[in-house]
């Protein structure tokens, strides 16, 4: 069973956070919920059509705009 200490800590980060939209938390769930056993900072390959499926973003631009901010803001490392 995957712990919720990633799930919990990104959270509250991001209700801190006024610019991060509801895309943004879908897709790292989905990013969470395709990750592996191992846990935090394990390397895993996931598809982008994936996380877009899993996380409801329908467009790629979405899905890239998502990506790039919340790994730049520090949310989680890509």
């Amino acid at each position: 069973m995957k712990s919720a200490f990633p799930v919990d800590q990104f959270i509250r980060r991001a209700a801190a956070d006024a610019q991060l939209l509801p895309s943004h938390v879908a897709l790292f769930m989905a990013i969470f919920h395709y990750s592996p056993e191992g846990g935090v900072g394990t390397v895993f390959q996931v598809s982008r059509s994936k996380l877009m499926q899993f996380s409801k973003i329908r467009a790629n631009a979405t899905y890239h705009k998502c990506l790039g901010e919340s790994g730049a803001s520090g949310l989680y490392r890509l």
